[in-house]
């Protein structure tokens, strides 16, 4: 390979990897918000048809804090990134947790059982997209992720896996040493 050859290699690679960084930095991630408030959008449209179907009052608090809830995430969802969330869970931590108290104080004020298993679903399916947002939108989540979730699931198998070996083989060993024991005295 000539050094002509490997200037066009590099040019293309190098204009290859440039076109890979705005799309993903631009297009990409106006795609990943749009599909995010997309969904939280009917998330939040779940909220109101239980209102509607007077499963929830619309004159309670908890009807008022949890519209509000996804309100702010649709809101705010382009400003949210991991970093915010890290640093915020470190930093503002007895405050989090105090809010969090609070939100489940009011979630715990809805009578019936079954709408407040929905809400608290709707709940945590907004937590799951907001956190499906931050891997989408970051090169070091949709690379890191995988390969740790791949990590956790090999650990768990192994443990799972060592776990039946070591039950089978201790019902294995007990067995051959209680058949030895009967064979061997007189406590039959």
């Amino acid at each position: 390979m000539n050094s002509v050859d490997l200037y066009i290699n590099s040019l293309a690679g190098i204009i290859t990897l440039s076109i890979g960084f705005v799309f993903f930095y631009y297009f990409w991630q106006q795609y990943v918000i749009d599909v995010t408030r997309q969904q939280l959008f009917e998330l939040r449209d779940r909220i109101f048809d239980l209102a509607t179907e007077e499963r929830l009052n619309r004159d309670s608090e908890a009807y008022r804090v949890l519209r509000e809830m996804f309100n702010s995430a649709i809101r705010f969802t382009h400003r949210l990134g991991y970093i915010q969330i890290f640093t915020l869970s470190f930093f503002r931590q007895p405050e989090i947790k105090n809010n969090a108290l609070r939100v489940q104080e009011i979630l715990n004020s809805i009578e019936n059982i079954d709408t407040k298993h929905e809400v608290n679903k709707l709940l945590n399916l907004m937590s799951t997209y907001l956190i499906l947002q931050q891997i989408k939108r970051s090169l070091l989540l949709l690379i890191l992720v995988p390969i740790l979730l791949l990590i956790y699931i090999l650990i768990n198998l192994s443990l799972h896996f060592y776990d039946n070996f070591s039950r089978r083989s201790t019902e294995l060993f007990n067995g051959l040493a209680y058949k030895d024991a009967m064979q061997n005295s007189n406590l039959r």
